[in-house]
C-alpha cells in the first residue's frame, strides 16, 4: 500500500461531498476505485447502491459500508497524522478502509468465496439503501456493517429505535380560567412524565426517551389547543435488567399516548440487534485485530444502524470500522491515518480468517 496514494484517494472521496439524496458524485468515484482496485464485477442499482464483485467461492460475504453523510460540508485537508472532512469517520473512513483491504487480499480468498461490497445510499435518512436489497431477496452468509468503532471495538449490539411524533389537542381557553381541561401542554407533560419514568435512559440496558422537536401555543394569554412533537426512543434487547421485549414495549407507549387524548404516528421502528460473540464474522475481526497487532474490544452502541434491518435475515452479522465513532457528525469530523490504515489491515486480515473458519 503505497500511503501517498491512499491519502490522495481518501480525500478526493471526502470532496465528493454525499449528503442523503446526493451521493450520485462519490458513488462514481467509489466504482472508478472499484475497477482499479480489481473487483470483477461493479454496477449501481436502481436505489443507487455501488456494488463491487469478485469471487467464485460457495459462501457470499457482503462488506456494507454507508456512502452518504449527514448535511454540512465541511472543508477537506491533511494536517499531520488526520484527515478532516465531512464523512471521515462516519462511514467514508470504513467505506474506503473496506474496498481497499479486500482488495489486497482477492488472490488469497477469491476461490473460497465471493465478496460483496456495497457502498449504500440513504443510511442516514430512511435506510432505502438497505430496504432495497431486503426487498430484493438479498441474503448472503455472513455481513460486515461499516461503522467507525473506534478501529478496535467489534460491535454486537445495537439499541431499537423508535421515532414518534406526537399530536395533543384541548379547548384552550384563558390562562387564568378555572382548571376544566389540561391544555394541550399539559396532556403531554403527563406524557413525559411517564416516558421519564419507563424510560429514563440511565445506562444501556435501560431504554431512553428524548424530545427532539415540540411546537405549541401562540399567545402567551391563550392556552395552547394543539401541540407538535417529535420523539426519540432508543430500546435495548431484552436482558435482565430489563426485562420486557420490543414489541411489549410499544404497544405499552402507544396505551399511554391513548390515554393523554394525544395521537401518535409511528414514523420509524427499529427492532434491537445482539449477536453471539461466537459467530464466524465476530471470531474473524476479533482474531484479524489480534494479528494486527492491538487488542479488540467487543461494543454495544447506543444507538442503532443499519445492522439492526440486516440481521432479520442474516444473524451472521457484525459492524466494525476505524476512527473514533464520537467525532461522527462533528464540525470537527476527521480520521487519524494510522487508524485508517490500521482498518484497511483489519479487514484485510479478517477475510483470511473468514475462509480459514467456513
Amino acid at each position: 500500500m503505497k500511503k501517498r496514494r491512499l491519502l490522495e484517494e481518501f480525500a478526493e472521496l471526502l470532496r465528493k461531498y454525499s449528503p442523503t439524496g446526493e451521493e450520485k458524485e462519490a458513488i462514481d468515484y467509489v466504482a472508478k476505485l472499484a475497477l482499479n482496485y480489481g473487483y470483477d464485477e461493479v454496477f449501481v442499482d436502481d436505489v443507487g447502491n455501488l456494488h463491487a464483485i469478485y469471487g467464485k467461492g460457495p459462501i457470499e460475504l457482503a462488506l456494507i459500508p454507508h456512502i452518504d453523510t449527514v448535511p454540512g460540508n465541511l472543508p477537506v485537508k491533511i494536517c499531520y497524522n488526520k484527515v478532516y472532512g465531512r464523512g471521515a469517520v462516519d462511514a467514508k473512513g470504513s467505506l474506503y478502509a473496506m474496498l481497499i483491504g479486500a482488495s489486497l487480499v482477492k488472490k488469497d480468498v477469491e476461490d473460497k468465496i465471493k465478496v460483496h461490497f456495497i457502498a449504500e445510499v440513504g443510511e442516514e435518512g430512511d435506510s432505502r439503501g438497505a430496504r432495497f436489497l431486503l426487498s430484493k431477496g438479498f441474503k448472503p452468509s455472513s455481513i460486515i456493517v461499516g461503522e467507525p468503532s473506534n478501529t478496535t471495538g467489534v460491535v454486537i449490539a445495537y439499541r431499537g429505535s423508535i421515532h414518534l411524533e406526537v399530536k395533543c389537542f384541548s379547548k384552550g381557553g384563558h390562562p387564568a380560567s378555572p382548571k376544566i381541561e389540561p391544555s394541550a401542554f399539559e396532556k403531554f407533560l403527563s406524557l413525559i412524565e411517564y416516558l421519564s419514568t419507563k424510560a429514563p435512559g440511565t445506562e444501556y440496558d435501560v431504554p431512553q426517551a428524548r424530545v427532539t422537536f415540540i411546537r405549541a401555543g401562540e399567545s402567551p394569554n391563550k392556552l395552547p389547543e394543539e401541540l407538535n412533537a417529535l420523539i426519540d426512543i432508543r430500546v435495548p434487547f431484552k436482558n435482565a435488567k430489563w426485562n420486557m421485549d420490543f414489541e411489549k414495549f410499544v404497544e405499552e407507549l402507544k396505551d399511554v399516548v391513548d390515554k393523554n387524548s394525544c395521537k401518535y404516528k409511528i414514523l420509524g421502528l427499529t427492532k434491537p440487534v445482539k449477536v453471539s460473540s461466537n459467530s464466524k464474522i465476530v471470531r474473524a475481526i476479533v482474531r484479524a485485530i489480534i494479528k494486527n497487532g492491538k487488542k479488540p474490544k467487543l461494543v454495544r452502541k447506543y444507538g442503532s444502524s443499519d445492522m439492526n434491518l440486516f440481521y432479520n435475515v442474516v444473524k451472521d452479522i457484525v459492524a466494525y470500522g476505524p476512527g473514533d465513532s464520537s467525532l461522527s457528525h462533528s464540525l470537527d469530523e476527521h480520521i487519524v491515518i494510522d487508524d485508517l490504515i490500521f482498518g484497511i489491515r483489519t479487514y484485510a486480515q479478517t477475510l483470511k480468517e473468514y475462509v480459514n473458519l467456513v
